[in-house]
């Protein structure tokens, strides 16, 4: 399996596991805070190999554009992957002494499992067009998470209110993506980083 596909599916497996196993609260507290610490350590293996890790496949088509399902990380991709693995791995840790008595383990545990293979996705895409999708998972479960304790009055509130302010972002983003295609004609960035620049003042507002 491809390394990058493999720590999307370490995070993903959490989820899933954390809500498929008997005696489902305590299981989750073991299986959670064992596959992040795994995702973790595979992403140090994986900057001390020295590789650049790439993983490309045909994903759509529409009219004669190919659509690829592309992710990478180069050498200057590790140190925000370290991060971000170690970063989780402690609050995961810390969630599962947190929730050892709590109702609602197993929701937590899956939706921080399905949060951390959208984030992942997220920093590992080599395409605008998955950055979006990515960006939008991160959206729904960190939806999910700010509105955790669904009993609370203020929780819902807060998570929908993280969520329409979300939406402001989306619709810019999607504007972007169009003022990028028909400019450039392509997601890529690996493209779009070797492309001649166009007007200056298009670029700016592509930007922003």
């Amino acid at each position: 399996m491809n390394s990058l596909i493999a720590i999307l599916t370490i995070y993903l497996m959490t989820s899933v596991l954390s809500g498929i196993t008997p005696n489902k609260a305590r299981i989750a507290a073991w299986v959670s805070p064992a596959g992040f610490i795994l995702a973790f350590v595979f992403v140090v293996w994986m900057y001390f190999s020295g590789e650049t890790f790439v993983f490309a496949m045909k994903w759509f088509s529409a009219g004669s554009n190919i659509f690829f399902l592309k992710l990478q990380a180069y050498p200057n991709h590790f140190p925000i992957l370290i991060f971000t693995t170690l970063v989780a791995a402690l609050v995961c840790i810390y969630s599962a002494n947190y929730f050892e008595t709590g109702k609602s383990t197993v929701r937590f545990f899956q939706t921080l499992g399905f949060f951390m293979f959208a984030m992942m996705g997220l920093l590992l895409a080599a395409n605008l067009f998955l950055t979006f999708i990515f960006w939008e998972l991160v959206g729904l479960t960190s939806y999910l998470l700010i509105g955790f304790y669904r009993e609370s009055q203020d929780a819902g509130p807060a998570s929908l209110k993280a969520m329409l302010i979300n939406k402001v972002g989306d619709a810019a983003f999607m504007i972007g993506l169009i003022l990028c295609w028909g400019v450039y004609g392509t997601f890529d960035l690996n493209t779009l980083n070797t492309t001649a620049p166009t007007d200056e003042s298009l670029q700016f507002f592509m930007g922003l």
